[in-house]
């Protein structure tokens, strides 16, 4: 069975038109997103994303536009298991899910919208969901490392620029452990913006 996308809804196909099925149909609080990755859990379910339209549901839009489902490949069993605001209350535009992963039994990803990049991690339920603002150790996240542009890491292959760094490569952690990359972010800030650091700070 396979679970994919299209601007019309979510469907499940065995891979003949009779064995076709549309599971979730696109609506004001379902707008599906075809070209996000969809991963399969340890419960054998497949988790996938979509967001609100806010000139539809502005309401819904505003406090919960990330929309977390699950399904096991049939109607009955696709159901919307968390949802979570997303950081730009849909306003920004355009708003893209991505760098979707599975690690252990949680997801992480990222939203992205107007040039900045967001990361979340979800175990798929709303109380299980945190982007970058509120990751919180000590309620079972992981810590989200930010690194400036240009900022040297330790790989197998020698030192190279964070942002030459794709999934899949080896790096040294602060602690002098080995770790593989999982997914990247990033996020842009203007520096002419924010206060001047004194050598003291």
């Amino acid at each position: 069975m396979y679970i994919y996308a299209t601007s019309g809804g979510v469907y499940a196909t065995d891979g003949a038109d009779a064995g076709t099925v549309l599971l979730q149909a696109t609506g004001a609080d379902f707008v599906p997103l075809p070209n996000t990755p969809m991963v399969t859990l340890a419960n054998g379910k497949v988790l996938f994303f979509a967001l609100v339209n806010p000139s539809l549901d502005p309401t819904t839009g505003f406090a919960s536009g990330i929309r977390i489902w699950e399904t096991d490949g049939t109607v009955g069993g696709t159901t919307l298991t968390g949802t979570t605001m997303a950081p730009d209350l849909l306003q920004s535009g355009p708003d893209s899910i991505g760098n979707v992963v599975a690690i252990g039994n949680k997801v992480a990803f990222t939203y992205n919208f107007s040039g900045a990049t967001v990361p979340y991690v979800t175990d798929g339920t709303t109380a299980g969901t945190f982007g970058a603002s509120t990751v919180l150790p000590a309620r079972g996240a992981v810590t989200v490392t930010c690194f400036l542009a240009g900022t040297r890491i330790t790989t197998r292959q020698g030192e190279a620029p964070v942002e030459a760094l794709r999934p899949g490569d080896t790096v040294r952690t602060a602690s002098g452990a080995t770790a593989r990359v999982v997914w990247i972010g990033y996020r842009r800030i203007d520096a002419t913006r924010r206060p001047a650091r004194s050598a003291r700070s």
